[in-house]
């Protein structure tokens, strides 16, 4: 989903969806796997970070540091709160040329190019977790795992989960600026 509302940008891309239109189902997913896919997506969050520092462009910075790309379970999470970051464009573009412009839809598009290069591994590590464990079966605590995979942060106890919405979404409002990734990054050389 590609959304610009009141200037904000928020581009969310739900992974568990598209393992449903493969004909799988994401709740009978094993923590392990589900982990793996997270890893898998969170690296791409990492790509698509230094895409987005290559072509933003930069007039003061702040719209660009305020960029947030985030796995969130089974979401890829692409977000810039600025209220005028659906109105950025490269200088020079000629008025009549703003609204194909908008970078926002090239940093959407870019973000399906990378998750379609992994895909094949994402959908065989599903296929093969699920396949491996044929004593699957619906259990009263499907609701459970499958809000374990929208919640990264909910425990399950004895088949109920605690935390909120709210406690488990705070990380992805959690903003990282470019010079912040690019000291992480510095530092895992």
């Amino acid at each position: 989903m590609n959304r610009a509302s009141g200037g904000a940008v928020d581009i969310s891309i739900d992974i568990a969806a598209r393992l449903r239109d493969s004909q799988l189902d994401p709740s009978m997913l094993s923590p392990e796997t589900r982990n793996q896919i997270w890893e898998i997506v969170n690296d791409l969050a990492w790509e698509l970070g230094e895409f987005i520092d290559e072509v933003w462009p930069v007039d003061t910075g702040a719209s660009q540091a305020d960029w947030e790309t985030t796995a969130e379970g089974l979401e890829w999470v692409i977000r810039n709160p600025r209220e005028y970051a659906a109105y950025v464009y490269p200088a020079g573009t000629p008025e009549s040329g703003r609204d194909a412009a908008e970078i926002w839809k090239r940093i959407g598009r870019r973000a399906d190019s990378l998750l379609s290069g992994v895909w094949s591994r994402i959908d065989s590590l599903a296929r093969d977790d699920i396949a491996g464990r044929p004593d699957l079966s619906v259990s009263p605590d499907r609701t459970a795992q499958f809000l374990g995979l929208l919640l990264p942060s909910a425990q399950e106890d004895s088949g109920v989960v605690r935390g909120s919405i709210f406690a488990a979404r705070v990380a992805g409002f959690v903003r990282e600026n470019t010079r912040s990734r690019e000291r992480a990054r510095l530092r895992s050389r």
